[in-house]
């Protein structure tokens, strides 16, 4: 048995993008921005450890929902960094 379709299942992300957050009157509480602040590079830290790069890091690409976790989406562009990356990394 041969099966055509694809499923692809992603988490609910219910509090939508940084961008909706933005576009809507953004947040003054210093502790929600920390915390998305935080998520954020735990996120980027771990796509680095990995060696990958995302090259498309956007407000509307950080996912967020009501317990404060914060996704990165969208690796459409991701590229595996090799030595030359890692140099410039460290270089800046």
């Amino acid at each position: 048995m041969i099966f055509e379709q694809i499923s692809i299942v992603l988490e609910y992300m219910d509090g939508g993008s940084l961008q909706d957050i933005v576009d809507t009157g953004g947040c003054n509480l210093e502790s929600v921005l920390a915390n998305i602040s935080y998520r954020f590079l735990l996120g980027i830290d771990f796509i680095h450890e990995h060696h990958q790069l995302h090259r498309d890091i956007k407000p509307s690409n950080l996912l967020i929902n009501h317990h404060g976790a914060v996704k990165i989406s969208d690796f459409g562009i991701v590229r595996e960094m090799g030595k030359y990356s890692k140099r410039r990394c460290e270089q800046m």
